[in-house]
C-alpha cells in the first residue's frame, strides 16, 4: 500500500503520510492474519506492505459466480484488502483534517521509543529506497479498482454498493484504532523506516479492535 504527496519538504507532509501508513498497518492488524511488514514515510512518499495470508481455493469462474457465492477465504482476503488499501486516505481525512506541523508529544519519549525498537536492516533500507523511488508500484486507489473489477464483472451497481459498505467498515475500524494510528503514525514520522519486528512491537503494544471470523 503506498500514497504519494507533493514534494513541499513541510512537517505536515510527513506527519499526514506518516498518519497514512499508519492507518494501513492499523486496518490491516484488525484482519489478524494479515502479518505486519515493513513501513516508510519520507515527504514526499511512503510505503506499507504487510504479508498477506495464504489463501487456496479450487478453480471457478469469478465471471460466472457472484461474490456471495465465492469460497469464504476469498471473499473475506478480497474484502480485507480493499479496506487495508481504503484505510490510507480515509485515515488521513479523519486523523490529518487540521495539520499543526508539529508532531504532537515528547520528543524525548518518542525518541526513546524508536531507541528501543529493532532497528531497521540493511535489507528495510533497500526496500524503502526502492519503494519512494517507484512510480510504476500500483497505487491505493489502483489497487481497490482492481479487486472491484475482479468481484463485479457486469455488474456496476453491486459494485458501487459494495465499495461504499467496505469505506464505512474501514471508517469504523480506523475510529475504533484512532489512538493506535497516532501513536504508530508519530514513531514512522520520526523514524522514517520501520522494519516487520519495529511494526509488530507498536502493534503489541496497543490492543487492536480486530475484526471476527
Amino acid at each position: 500500500m503506498s500514497a504519494a504527496g507533493p514534494s513541499l519538504g513541510r512537517v505536515d507532509d510527513l506527519a499526514r503520510l506518516a498518519i497514512h501508513e499508519a492507518s494501513h498497518i492499523a486496518v490491516s492488524s484488525a484482519f489478524g492474519d494479515w502479518a505486519p511488514g515493513p513501513a516508510v514515510a519520507t515527504r514526499d512518499r511512503g510505503c506499507y506492505e504487510p504479508v498477506p495470508p495464504r489463501v487456496q481455493a479450487e478453480p471457478f469462474d469469478a465471471d460466472l459466480l457472484p461474490l456471495v457465492a465465492w469460497p469464504a477465504d476469498l471473499r473475506r482476503f478480497l474484502e480485507a484488502d480493499v479496506c487495508i488499501s481504503l484505510a490510507g486516505q480515509i485515515g488521513e481525512g479523519l486523523f490529518t483534517g487540521t495539520p499543526t506541523g508539529r508532531v504532537e508529544g515528547s520528543v524525548v519519549e518518542t525518541a526513546r521509543e524508536i531507541a528501543e525498537l529493532p532497528p531497521p536492516s540493511t535489507e528495510d533500507h533497500a526496500w524503502a529506497a526502492r519503494k519512494v523511488a517507484d512510480d510504476l508500484s500500483l497505487s491505493d486507489v489502483e489497487r481497490v479498482a482492481r479487486s472491484a473489477r475482479i468481484a463485479f464483472v457486469g455488474d456496476p451497481e453491486s459494485r458501487m454498493v459494495w465499495l461504499r459498505f467496505l469505506e464505512l467498515q474501514t471508517t469504523r475500524l480506523l475510529v475504533a484504532n484512532e489512538a493506535k494510528v497516532r501513536h504508530i503514525g508519530k514513531v514512522l514520522a520520526n523514524a522514517g523506516v520501520l522494519s516487520a519486528e519495529a511494526v509488530k512491537r507498536l502493534l503489541d503494544g496497543h490492543a487492536v479492535l480486530k475484526v471476527a471470523g
